[in-house]
């Protein structure tokens, strides 16, 4: 069979990248279409994998949004009219679950948040992962069918961090003192449909926090170009140090050889939390349940205003052995795709 992948932000390569292994182990073909925004392209480089790109960032505004969804929705089709695809995978793509039905094609709508779009998913995907943090009350009341629902244990992040390795060496070329204390830090989407003008503050103000002291090193991974253009004029003349990396890098990595991580979205927050790290995150849209969960746990500090800032600890902490505790889902995924396709139940 050939399962059709649509990869349309940087973690969805992440998490899709040993599903895709798996599959082809089993004596499956994947197709892999891609949309060219952020590091999407870099990263499949990255890890492998051969990919067609189609579509681009549309921008924030709702209309260009409207018109990119058409289009792209539009390209999906083409490209696959006449291949011999068995079923459409993708982590919260409507441009593929429109396509798919289109086609006439199985499909599987994954997210792990439930306060994206899902209303076309509800109506034209043929099933919907989710993580089992996510209680199955909060999927029915935002309408999900029941019958469609396919809850898999841990976190997505568990897909793939279990594979993970720290590379000292890597690190070690960005020559930060030792007793630097190192921040990942992560911009909010600008331009998601579930924004918050309030995220973009909150990220600027923690920004200047960290970078006033001495001793502090942040990290900062970008989502756009001009998200490091701004940051850098805004702290221009801070004592801290600021790098930004010029090419998609390994996010993992640079979590791991963190001392904490502040993040305005989802995945990178669940990945350091799945790595042990201190994360705090300064979301300011809907929090979703796996974020409340691994809140409850201690596992991740909601920063929620500016008043809270003064929350986040900084310091060194000491790491413990990387890339245990988590069990590989990425099998259990591969064979559930695999269930999904008619015939093969």
């Amino acid at each position: 069979m050939t399962f059709w992948f649509d990869l349309c932000h940087p973690p969805h390569v992440l998490f899709f990248s040993p599903q895709i292994r798996a599959l082809e182990s089993m004596g499956h073909r994947c197709f892999i279409t891609v949309r060219d925004r952020f590091q999407v392209k870099e990263l499949c480089g990255l890890h492998g994998l051969d990919f067609l790109v189609i579509g681009r960032d549309y921008g924030k505004h709702s209309a260009a949004k409207a018109a990119g969804f058409l289009v792209r929705t539009a390209q999906l089709v083409r490209a696959c009219r006449g291949r011999r695809l068995s079923l459409a995978v993708s982590q919260g793509s409507t441009y593929q679950v429109v396509a798919a039905s289109f086609l006439g094609m199985p499909s599987v709508f994954m997210t792990d948040y439930e306060h994206v779009f899902l209303a076309v998913a509800n109506r034209l995907a043929t099933r919907l992962f989710f993580p089992s943090a996510i209680p199955e009350r909060v999927l029915l009341e935002k309408g999900v069918p029941r019958s469609k629902i396919f809850a898999y244990p841990g976190l997505k992040e568990d897909a793939y961090v279990h594979r993970f390795r720290p590379d000292s060496a890597a690190f070690d070329r960005l020559k930060i003192p030792r007793d630097s204390v190192i921040v990942t830090l992560r911009a909010p989407s600008f331009s998601a449909h579930y924004r918050n003008p309030e995220s973009e503050t909150l990220f600027y103000r923690v920004a200047e926090y960290l970078l006033s002291r001495r001793g502090v090193t942040v990290l900062f991974l970008p989502r756009s170009i001009d998200d490091a253009a701004s940051l850098r004029q805004r702290v221009s003349g801070l004592p801290g140090r600021l790098i930004v990396p010029d090419r998609a890098v390994d996010g993992l990595n640079w979590i791991w050889h963190s001392d904490l991580v502040v993040g305005g979205g989802g995945t990178m927050n669940r990945e350091a939390a799945a790595l042990g790290v201190p994360v705090y995150s300064i979301f300011r849209g809907r929090s979703g349940a796996v974020d409340r969960y691994l809140n409850r746990a201690g596992r991740l500090v909601f920063i929620e205003n500016e008043s809270e800032i003064g929350r986040i600890r900084i310091g060194k902490r000491i790491r413990p052995a990387a890339g245990s505790g988590h069990a590989d889902l990425s099998g259990l995924l591969a064979r559930e795709l695999i269930r999904t396709v008619p015939g093969h139940a």
